[in-house]
Parts: C-alpha cells; sequence; structure tokens
C-alpha cells in the first residue's frame, strides 16, 4: 500500500521504501529497536506510533505553510546543463557544475533526479522543455546561463514546473573562479528548498557538505567530470590529467580518486597493460575509500573489480549492497549490481534492479549498455535490440551500443544487420580490441572475408 500511495505508475523496489524509512527515523532520532515515531510490524509494514492531534482546516502561521499549499507537485526533477553564453570555454563550467549539482541532490533521496548521463545530450540550446521533460520523465526542469568574465562567474537559473509552464522561481548566482563550490551550495540549496518546504539540519549537513576546500582542486575535478562523461579514448585521457591534478592540489580529495578509478576501469591508460590498469584502478578507488567511506559509487566500483578480476562473489555482492543502502538514487550503481546477479545465475533479481534504475536514467547511453547482458542472459535479445535502437536514436555516436546491438542482432539470426552494426562500432572505436574481434565473428558468420 506504501509502494501505491508514493511511488503512482513507478517501478520501485522494496529497497527503496526500506531505505526511506530508515532515512525517516534517522532524521526523527528514532530508532527500530526503541521506536518512538515508526513501529516495524512484522509481515505487515510500518506504522506511525506517535501522539497525534487533529488542529482543523487552518494552516499553520507562516511562510511554510503556505509554500506548502501552492508548490506544484514535483515528483522528478531534471538539471540541464547551463548552457555557456561566451563561448565554448565555459562549456565544461556549465555541464561540470550541473553535474555536482544533480550528485547533491540524488544523496538527498527526496525527488528523483536525472543523472547526468541522461542530461548530457542537452547540452546546445535552445530546449522545447515539454519534449525535454516527456523524454526524461520529469515534472520540472532546471535550466539556465553560465557566463564567465575573467575570473568572476555568473550563473542565472529558473525552476520550471513543465505542466503549467511556468517558472517557479528564477534566480542569479555570482561568485569569483577561485570560490566556485560555494555557488554549488546555493544554487544546491536553493533548489532542494523547491522539492521539500523545510531542509531539517541533517539534511542541510548532507547537501553543502564540501569534499575539498581547495578551489583549484575543486575546478579540475569539475573540469576531469566533462572529460569523464564524454566516454572517448581521448577525453578520458584528459579526465585523467584533470583527476590527477585535482589530487595534486588537494591528497584528501576522495572523489578525485574515485573519479580516477573509473577512468583507468574503462581504459583510460591505453599506454600500459589491461592489468596494469585494474592495478591502477584498485589503488585509485581503496585511496578513495579511505578518505571517505560514504561514496556508493567507490563501492559499487570495488565490487565490480571483485568479481570481474578477482573472483570474490561474496565480496562483490557485499560492496555493491553497500553502495545501494549509501545512494539508492545511483543508476549506474544498480545497472552493475543488475549485471552481476545475471552473471551469477539470478537473473530474475537482476531484472528488478533493473527496473527502477532504467527510471532513474531513462535516455542514459552508458547505463543503456549494461541493459543488454542481462537481457541476453535472460533469453530476451528481442528485448536488448529494441533497448539498443531507441538508444541509438539518441545518441547515434556512442560506440558501444552498437557492438551490443551486433551481438544481440546475432542471437536473433539477423547476420547482415548484425556484420553493419559491428562494422559501425569500429569505425566510431578503431582502437578497441573486442570490437575488432566481434566484426570478425560477424565476418565468419556471413562469408564476408
Amino acid at each position: 500500500e506504501l509502494l501505491r500511495l508514493v511511488w503512482p505508475d513507478v517501478v520501485v523496489d522494496e529497497a527503496n521504501l526500506t531505505q526511506h524509512i530508515f532515512t525517516v527515523r534517522k532524521l526523527l532520532g528514532d530508532s527500530s529497536q526503541d521506536a518512538r515515531y515508526v513501529l516495524t510490524v512484522s509481515r505487515r509494514g510500518y506504522r506511525f506510533i506517535a501522539d497525534v492531534q487533529e488542529v482543523g482546516d487552518e494552516a499553520p502561521s507562516g511562510d511554510v505553510a503556505g509554500r506548502a499549499r501552492n508548490l506544484p507537485t514535483i515528483r522528478a526533477l531534471a538539471i540541464l546543463p547551463f548552457a555557456a553564453i561566451s563561448g565554448s570555454d565555459e562549456e565544461y563550467l556549465g555541464l561540470g557544475l550541473a553535474d555536482a549539482v544533480i550528485a547533491r541532490l540524488a544523496k538527498l533521496a527526496t525527488v528523483p533526479v536525472r543523472p547526468t548521463s541522461a542530461v548530457r545530450r542537452y547540452t546546445a540550446v535552445p530546449h522545447d522543455l515539454t519534449q525535454v521533460a516527456r523524454e526524461l520523465r520529469v515534472d520540472a526542469v532546471v535550466e539556465g546561463t553560465i557566463r564567465r568574465d575573467a575570473e568572476r562567474i555568473r550563473v542565472t537559473l529558473q525552476l520550471v514546473h513543465v505542466r503549467s509552464s511556468a517558472p517557479m522561481w528564477a534566480d542569479q548566482f555570482d561568485t569569483h573562479l577561485s570560490n566556485l563550490f560555494s555557488m554549488e551550495d546555493s544554487i544546491s540549496t536553493r533548489i532542494a528548498e523547491s522539492l521539500v518546504v523545510t531542509l531539517t539540519g541533517e539534511l542541510r549537513r548532507r547537501l553543502v557538505r564540501r569534499d575539498t576546500e581547495s578551489g583549484d582542486a575543486y575546478l579540475a575535478r569539475l573540469k576531469g567530470r566533462y572529460y569523464l562523461n564524454r566516454r572517448t579514448p581521448e577525453s578520458l585521457r584528459r579526465a585523467v590529467e584533470c583527476f590527477n591534478q585535482a589530487i595534486e592540489h588537494d591528497p584528501l580529495y576522495a572523489l578525485a580518486y574515485a573519479d580516477l578509478a573509473d577512468c583507468y576501469a574503462l581504459g583510460a591508460a591505453s599506454s600500459v597493460t589491461r592489468c596494469e590498469s585494474v592495478r591502477l584502478a584498485r589503488a585509485a578507488v581503496l585511496k578513495a575509500l579511505e578518505l571517505d567511506d560514504e561514496l556508493a559509487e567507490a563501492h559499487a566500483s570495488l565490487a565490480s573489480l571483485a568479481y570481474r578480476w578477482d573472483w570474490d562473489f561474496a565480496a562483490a555482492e557485499r560492496e555493491f549492497r553497500r553502495a545501494i543502502a549509501l545512494n539508492p538514487s545511483a543508476a549506474s550503481v544498480r545497472h552493475s549490481y543488475a549485471l552481476f546477479l545475471a552473471l551469477q545465475g539470478r537473473v530474475d533479481d537482476g531484472l528488478v534492479q533493473m527496473a527502477p534504475a532504467s527510471d532513474l536514467g531513462p535516455l542514459s547511453s552508458p547505463l543503456r549498455a549494461r541493459i543488454r547482458p542481462v537481457l541476453d542472459l535472460a533469453r530476451r535479445p528481442s528485448e536488448a535490440i529494441a533497448q539498443y535502437e531507441r538508444t541509438i536514436d539518441v545518441d547515434p555516436s556512442f560506440a558501444a551500443v552498437y557492438f551490443d546491438l551486433s551481438i544481440a542482432l546475432r542471437h536473433v539470426g539477423r547476420w547482415a544487420d548484425a556484420l553493419e552494426a559491428a562494422r559501425r562500432a569500429v569505425a566510431l572505436a578503431p582502437a578497441k580490441p573486442s570490437y575488432r574481434g566481434n566484426l570478425a565473428v560477424s565476418c565468419v558468420q556471413t562469408d564476408h572475408p
């Protein structure tokens, strides 16, 4: 009943409910062992047990009650990359700052916020916000511009409730380039206050928590995230440079180590062997967790290394569960966990994890790239083909999609189409040995030399 009332028309795992109840208890200073507000009822669910007094229809005094009554409902939100208006030099700032704000708001677990990989394609302007909202399945969109004038940064934003086509608010943020994380604090808080009527002390603390006090380190990581999200061999190489610069400025910057680990896991260090890349990834992710054990994506990266390279499936399961408990809204974590479960023969469990993950990132090309193996293991290649064809419509330059599509097409006997998809993957990423090997297989099966 709680799932039906809180998340209508959305496929949600029961783990989401458990996580939200845990958050509610934590904010109230409650516990499951000595409950004062929320009681766990065995085999039934949860019961609110505090005394309740009816006060009639009169609203409490103050602005909070008025805003609560008048604010439109927001069940899902998209934050679009901030458009640079003074040249392409600011493009990385616009996407990087939006990416940082998205990551902060996702940790609040109050309203689903679409991941950066889902909104990256909207870097160009102008947008039809109604179409954007329909594609991303959201009620509201944050859009705006970013302008750099020497060492000053100005961001102008508005939050638009798409159904009413009216801005809920518009604001301007101005700061020195070296103090960009203060602007991130202000933007995140402004948006969060639109999603929840009041920010409790705990929510505010989580929202404005800083991972570095070095402006140079923050700016270097922002640039690195821009290149990491592009996912090309050259952009990954440049991302590694940026993350190493961030670490030089702040050797205790846990997020920079976690991002560096992702780069190495994706094969950014093309000058070394795959085993050496894995060693570098492992060293970086362990350093990240040593500095901050609450980084969900870092735990997921460690899980992937555990089962792919160490064959330590118990450790992988433990790290994936820890990652999801820390951030239930991380679509990339759920997709990685889904693939792990499917490879363990737990295909149905994997499909359960994919449902909320797909809703969190409906147009994310890298995330969709992880769906095909799960559907293949479930003996559902036709569904995998449909997924990848939709992804190609959104991002025709994503090589991994063509690689996966060619495999799925071979499974249904569409040999010529599989060959064409394999060729396209190699054309987009000629340095990937696995893509060339896949093309060779397609050539053999279609009698092409």
